[in-house]
């Protein structure tokens, strides 16, 4: 007799139970995500925007591109969700699937066409803005050019202006007044200041682009604006620049003839003197009378000279003026 107790055995011909609800099909789990993520990106992108406007500064162009990128990544993988959802409704089932993957699409792409946009056109902005500042700097920049050129030709002119007054006061070449070597060697140095003033603008203006040239890359002007502003430069100045060259270089000239007059007195005197009732000098020996006769006719010539480059320096002026009365 089989007394062997019951067993269990039929508990294992049971049906197991479940081993858990089956997971949701991926287009609809796919199609959540597509909904949620303009929402996702929308909130990163506010609270971005709440927290500079709170601090009232302008957010870091590095720290605001990682924001952006992270918002346009997370759209467009919601739009990319989008689609694969959409292409698996038709094997998992359109179930809650279809109109959320439509509206996230539609959220997206709104949402990523709009920021696209914007930052393109801020970027264009701040493009235009550092174009006009940068040509503002750069017009700024050449008229201190100007300013210092301008500085210089004058205090250059101030100094010669001095320098012919004194020749006049007392006149350099006024026989009458020479009653010393002292007096002459006075008059020599008036007439080396002179000729120093002189030369001084003679070589400005006679390299006056480059002069201007030079200060314009002393201000660190750049080369496009260079260009365009010596170029104006030259049309403008070319002509009364090179006249006023051509007045100094008469000037040297006159006044190196003035100082062979005097150094001719000097190293001769006592081999000539005054005559007030004649009003000249009178020379004891010919060949120093000669000598005297050839400078003083230099000097003439070099004075003849000076005045019709004046009267063409006056009609230049006149020109200029008329030109200019013209344009306004």
């Amino acid at each position: 007799m089989d007394t062997t107790s019951p067993s269990s055995d039929s508990s294992l011909d049971a049906p197991a139970p479940p081993s858990g609800a089956s997971r949701k099909p991926f287009a609809k789990r796919a199609a959540k995500l597509v909904l949620w993520s303009p929402f996702a990106g929308l909130f990163i992108l506010i609270v971005f925007v709440a927290t500079v406007g709170e601090q009232n500064a302008e957010a870091h162009p590095v720290f605001e591109a990682i924001i952006v990128t992270v918002c346009w990544l997370i759209w467009l993988a919601g739009l990319v969700l989008g689609i694969v959802a959409l292409c698996r409704r038709k094997i998992e089932g359109r179930a809650g699937v279809s109109w959320r993957a439509f509206f996230g699409l539609t959220l997206n792409g709104l949402l990523l066409g709009a920021t696209i946009w914007g930052a393109a056109t801020a970027a264009k902005t701040n493009r235009d803005n550092a174009e006009v500042a940068g040509e503002t700097l750069q017009k700024n920049l050449a008229a201190h050019a100007d300013h210092v050129y301008i500085a210089n030709a004058l205090a250059l002119k101030k100094k010669y202006e001095i320098a012919t007054a004194t020749l006049t006061n007392p006149p350099v070449l006024d026989v009458s007044t020479m009653k010393s070597r002292a007096d002459l060697q006075a008059r020599e140095q008036v007439i080396s200041e002179y000729i120093t003033a002189s030369k001084n603008m003679r070589d400005f203006y006679a390299n006056a682009a480059e002069t201007y040239r030079q200060e314009l890359l002393a201000q660190k002007v750049a080369p496009k604006t260079l260009e365009e502003y010596l170029k104006n430069f030259n049309q403008e100045v070319k002509d009364p620049d090179s006249t006023i060259a051509a007045l100094r270089m008469a000037d040297v000239q006159l006044g190196e003839t003035m100082l062979k007059l005097i150094a001719l007195l000097e190293t001769n005197w006592g081999k000539w003197q005054y005559s007030s009732e004649e009003n000249r000098l009178r020379f004891g020996e010919t060949n120093l009378a000669s000598d005297y006769s050839r400078v003083s006719h230099d000097l003439r010539v070099v004075s003849i000279e000076m005045q019709q480059l004046q009267a063409e320096a006056e009609k230049l002026r006149s020109s200029s003026r008329a030109a200019h009365e013209q344009a306004h």
